[in-house]
Order: structure tokens, then C-alpha cells, then sequence
């Protein structure tokens, strides 16, 4: 369930104009999911929304976080 709320976050932040979000880590307080394990899915998650045709520009490209620089070539 996880990537799948992020993926519809991340849709809802777009179709209604926002730049910028903010995800907390997932799972990782009351049902105990490693941080780790939480960030993995997340950035996987942010990750392939971007490949799927999310609208982001190269000025965007330039100041993303080198985690998903992968997902912008």
C-alpha cells in the first residue's frame, strides 16, 4: 500500500499545481518498518512516477536530490 499512496500523492500534488511535498516515512513509527526500508520504497516509488511522464522540468532536474537524478536521463 505504501508506494501506491505515494504514487497518489505525488498525482494529487501535480494535478493540483503544487511544486513541492514533503512524504514522511511510511510505516516507520507505530508498525515498525525500518527507516531504510521505508526511504527504499518511497524514493521507488517518487522514482517511477517520474518515469511514468510526471511533469518536471529541467530547472527542476537540475535541483533534485541526487537519489533521483537516475530517474531524469
Amino acid at each position: 500500500a505504501g508506494p501506491a499512496r505515494v504514487g497518489v500523492a505525488l498525482r494529487t500534488a501535480e494535478e493540483s499545481g503544487i511544486t513541492q511535498i514533503a512524504l514522511p516515512p511510511m510505516g516507520a513509527g507505530f508498525y515498525g518498518v525500518p527507516l531504510a526500508d521505508s526511504a527504499r520504497i518511497t524514493v521507488g516509488a517518487v522514482r517511477k512516477h517520474l518515469n511514468l511522464g510526471a511533469t518536471f522540468t529541467q530547472t527542476d532536474a537540475s535541483t533534485a536530490h541526487p537519489l533521483f537524478q537516475p530517474s531524469l536521463r
